[in-house]
């Protein structure tokens, strides 16, 4: 009985890193859900939700409450991954997983951008963009869906690795896991990587103008 807690324990060695980077995600998500959650209910109380750069802000916070539920509720796939041995149970859910992660990360990346974009119209340009709100809002929300669609025309969403508990866009070639997948590769740079790191140039610049003009104009 010794020998087989034994091997049980160390079969299960290999998983613990993953498990613990899992649960320290999921303890971060839950705080941050809980913070947006006060946000949100102040935002509400106070009534700030009158003046357009609030909204703007509300819809910003609401998208990263969305990506901290998403990242809570993969807490889940964990005791369906060990225990269950259909692929028809865990298979959808992963799917699920992954489009959500990806849209709610999408979505909130674009609200991101869209605030720093009309602050700097407003305080530098004093253009008033009030009748963008709902080009702003559409826009947040379905660029990010179809863009989050395509890793599902290519079939590379799934499993992050044998054993791990994240479903992402997949790395691997599925038919040889020891080669990658151009495809996922190509998507996570395409779909993720690319824009975030576009959006985080932008976004510098920006706010960098910005501020030189306010100051500028204070002097």
């Amino acid at each position: 009985m010794s020998m087989l807690a034994s091997n049980t324990s160390s079969g299960n060695c290999s998983d613990d890193p993953y498990r613990v980077a899992l649960f320290l995600e999921v303890s971060l998500s839950v705080g941050g859900v809980l913070v947006c959650s006060i946000a949100i209910i102040l935002a509400g109380v106070l009534k700030l939700h009158r003046q357009l750069l609030y909204r703007l802000v509300i819809y910003q916070v609401s998208s990263i409450l969305a990506n901290g539920v998403t990242s809570t509720l993969d807490i889940i796939q964990l005791p369906i991954m060990i225990y269950s041995r259909s692929h028809n149970v865990y298979f959808p859910l992963c799917l699920a997983s992954a489009f959500l992660s990806t849209y709610t990360l999408l979505v909130k990346l674009f609200f991101t951008l869209i605030v720093t974009v009309h602050l700097f119209t407003f305080a530098v340009c004093y253009k008033n963009m009030k009748k963008l709100e709902l080009c702003y809002v559409l826009t947040a929300l379905i660029v990010p869906a179809m863009m989050a669609a395509v890793p599902f025309t290519t079939h590379t969403y799934g499993q992050q690795g044998h054993g791990q508990p994240w479903c992402w866009i997949q790395q691997a070639d599925t038919s040889c896991p020891s080669h990658s997948s151009r495809a996922g590769l190509i998507e996570m740079f395409g779909l993720w990587f690319g824009p975030a790191m576009v959006s985080l140039v932008a976004i510098s610049l920006l706010v960098v103008v910005m501020i030189s003009v306010l100051v500028y104009r204070t002097c």
